[in-house]
């Protein structure tokens, strides 16, 4: 019995026709997936029985960044701004 790498392996099973996988070829993608790209891992969510996460999108700002800078600009244009005031009502008081 000869051993075939790990690379020259995955590669041969790559290669092959999706519908041609046989039941070994399917666990072995299954158990080496962190090794397949984004695209690949799209090709085999089927057969794999993922899900495949997209990239996700830039982080949004955050209310209490979004708040503090609110309030920056308040000071900046000495808008008086009672305390308590919300997001929405400081919005309104900068006519943002």
């Amino acid at each position: 019995m000869q051993i075939i790498p790990f690379e020259e392996k995955l590669k041969g099973i790559l290669n092959k026709d999706i519908n041609s996988l046989t039941p070994g070829d399917i666990s072995f993608l299954r158990a080496r997936r962190s090794y397949l790209t984004q695209e690949q891992l799209s090709i085999y969510k089927d057969i794999l029985k993922i899900e495949v996460v997209q990239e996700a999108p830039e982080p949004k700002e955050d209310k209490l960044s979004y708040y503090r800078k609110l309030m920056k600009l308040a000071k900046e244009q000495n808008v008086i701004v009672p305390k308590g005031t919300k997001i929405d009502e400081l919005k309104a008081l900068l006519n943002i």
